[in-house]
């Protein structure tokens, strides 16, 4: 595989990852993040599903591009590993944000993200060999 056709997936990868850690990290009171708070409902439940949502689609997209290079394994613990630790750590990160707080309901909604996502790619791992 050509160098030229990996890069997407690379560059994808930083464009989300970037995308995640500032939804994430940004204080409260930015508009973009207000207003995408409102349309997921602006209650603890939309905002569980968006937390899933960012740190699930953030594990799946490392996990696709680890496997350019590494085996299932491999590229399945590192994603799940790097994933849990970068959600935990930004939102540890939140407490020192202006406008944003700590919350086991936010952390609880990342991992759930998380394994969601990792249960899924396993059984598709499991059922296609």
């Amino acid at each position: 595989m050509r160098l030229l056709d990996r890069f997407p997936r690379w560059f994808l990868l930083l464009i989300w990852a970037t995308v995640v850690i500032l939804f994430t990290t940004l204080p409260q009171p930015f508009p973009f993040v207000r207003t995408l708070a409102r349309l997921l409902g602006g209650n603890d439940v939309g905002d569980a599903i968006g937390h899933a949502a960012l740190f699930g689609s953030l594990t799946l997209l490392v996990y696709w591009t680890l496997r350019l290079r590494l085996r299932f394994e491999a590229a399945f613990w590192l994603a799940v590993g790097m994933v849990f630790m970068l959600s935990t750590a930004t939102e540890f990160s939140q407490q020192f944000i202006d406008g944003r707080t700590l919350t086991l309901s936010d952390l609880l909604a990342n991992w759930v993200g998380v394994l969601a996502i990792a249960t899924i790619v396993s059984f598709r791992a499991r059922t296609s060999v």
